[in-house]
């Protein structure tokens, strides 16, 4: 690679920095505007477009995530790095509920919601035919299930308040730093 480059990918050697510091694309890579990953666009086989990261001497103000990348291009790497978590944890999940665990698991999902959709329908089928209430301990465990779940969802919603009302009362800093090491710009 050519030291002169500037953008620091090996793969683009016809790639050349402008006088200002801005990556200037070959001919090919230019079309598209930056590298094209298959598959990953809107529709099955399109290409889309993600910006290329930088040397880490790059003139320029940079966002650093690991690695560096042009200020401008913060939002692109941003949405580039979701939509690549989400694609690992797509085909994750997928590859899980391929196993007889992940079937297992499913099923009893599954079943679980049936009889907790029975139940709201019915309410008499809380109890037993003789009116008392029913304490098989499957029916107990489904219980203890239902409760679990309630009082996770209270804890997240109590959580979501408090956050929001520190960062409500939060201060508000309105001075720019030459070097913010926290916020991974560099300016």
């Amino acid at each position: 690679m050519d030291e002169n480059n500037g953008n620091g990918n090996d793969n683009q050697a016809n790639d050349q920095q402008s006088p200002n510091g801005d990556n200037q694309a070959s001919a090919p890579q230019s079309a598209s505007g930056g590298s094209e990953q298959q598959g990953s666009g809107t529709g099955p086989g399109e290409k889309k477009w993600w910006p290329e990261p930088v040397r880490w001497d790059y003139p320029g103000p940079v966002y650093c995530d690991g690695q560096n990348w042009r200020l401008e291009d913060k939002d692109a790497v941003i949405q580039m790095q979701k939509e690549r978590r989400e694609e690992h944890e797509r085909k994750t999940r997928e590859n899980w509920l391929q196993t007889h665990q992940g079937k297992l698991c499913m099923e009893f999902y599954e079943k679980f919601q049936e009889y907790k959709k029975y139940l709201e329908t019915r309410p008499w089928a809380w109890k037993t035919e003789w009116g008392a209430p029913v304490e098989f301990t499957e029916h107990k465990l489904f219980e203890l299930g239902l409760r679990e779940i309630q009082r996770q969802k209270e804890e997240r919603e109590e959580r979501d308040r408090r956050n929001l009302q520190k960062a409500q009362l939060a201060a508000r800093c309105e001075h720019v730093h030459v070097m913010d090491s926290a916020a991974g710009v560099r300016g």
